[in-house]
């Protein structure tokens, strides 16, 4: 990627000092390719959940790993493909579960431990 800067002295912004305005981004060629999926058919069942909850999605995804993310963004607990989550010994508050597919696909859920 590259990325190009040009002073437009005629830009009406132009008087003010120590700012960068980008009036236009040209991108070219493949960047990253982004699958849209139905969030809808990845759920968390027994939310809020105490002790234990489990996932739900499609039968085709293979899960290879579930990342459970304390609200400060600390990786908390790592559990590897299992549809149940045992969350024994985790502080009650809102949670990020991370879950890895083998395709790449990655979904993350908002979960809420009493």
């Amino acid at each position: 990627m590259e990325i190009e800067f040009h002073y437009n002295p005629q830009h009406p912004y132009s008087k003010f000092e120590r700012i960068i305005v980008i009036d236009e981004i040209y991108l070219s060629g493949v960047l990253a390719l982004v699958t849209l999926h139905d969030n809808e058919k990845f759920k968390i069942y027994l939310n809020p959940a105490k002790g234990e909850f489990y996932l739900s999605f499609p039968a085709f995804y293979k899960l290879m790993e579930i990342n459970i993310i304390d609200c400060v963004g600390r990786n908390v607990k790592m559990i590897k493909g299992t549809k149940r989550i045992d969350i024994g010994g985790l502080e009650k508050g809102f949670y990020f579960i991370s879950m890895r597919f083998s395709d790449g696909t990655i979904i993350t859920k908002k979960v809420e431990i009493n």
